[in-house]
This record gives structure tokens, sequence and C-alpha cells, in this order.
């Protein structure tokens, strides 16, 4: 199992080789958690080239963050949407401007049925856009 320091060490579920999931299997994580700390710790580095003990002291800091962040089911559920939100398809694509013209609608919509209620009258922006949106 290898680790690497930097950026790809702070995909957890690939630095700790479990797949995302909302669960994780606690045995499991803890058991690669001593692995790589038996094999990362800067102990075993103190009479190596500094550049390798700063490896080894970023490395282990982001084994000790990762495990405290798929450990915690608050953090690691939060940690696992954001990685699936990062990859989902619909943020690479966007949304159309049909989507994004609806939901401009629907609020205004709803402001129009607010001012109803207090008498206001709709805005003139928001005549005009409807007003567009009928006729495309």
């Amino acid at each position: 199992m290898g680790a690497t320091a930097g950026a790809a060490a702070r995909d957890y579920f690939s630095l700790f080789n479990v797949e995302p999931s909302f669960t994780i299997d606690e045995t499991v994580l803890e058991q690669v958690y001593h692995s790589l700390l038996s094999q990362f710790h800067p102990d075993r580095y103190a009479g190596k080239p500094q550049v390798e003990q700063r490896v080894a002291a970023q490395l282990c800091a982001d084994i000790n963050a990762g495990y405290r962040t798929l450990w915690a089911r608050s953090p690691s559920t939060i940690f696992t949407a954001a990685q699936r939100r990062r990859s989902s398809a619909a943020e690479r694509e966007g949304v159309g401007a049909d989507f994004l013209m609806t939901q401009i609608l629907l609020r205004e919509r709803l402001e129009s049925i607010a001012r109803i209620g207090s008498g206001e009258p709709p805005s003139a922006g928001a005549r005009c856009r409807r007003a567009l949106w009928r006729e495309s």
C-alpha cells in the first residue's frame, strides 16, 4: 500500500485505501491507520535527510487528519458529500438556461405572492421577464 504526501494524500479515502462511503468499517480503518503510521512515522526518518523527514512529518499529519475525519461520523459524512459533489456530472456540465429561467420565474412568483399579500404591485422587471419568457 503506497501513500504520498501532498494533494493526493488529502483524498483520505485513497490514502486509507477504502471506498468512499457514508459508513466505514472502523476495524479496517484502524488497521490501515496503524499500518500507515508504522510505515511513515517521523521517528523512523530521524537519521534520514531533512527533506525525507519533512515529507514523513507532513504525511503523518495527513494520516492523522484523515483518520480523525473518517472516524468521526459527521466530518466523514461531510467529506464524502464534498467528494461526490466534486465528481458529479451535473457540476461539470452546469445547468441549462431553461432551468435557470424557471428558477428565476418561480422566485419572482413567490415574491409577487408576498407583495400581493402586502398590497404592493409586481415589479416591472418581473413582468418584463415573464413576458419575454412566454414569447420564447
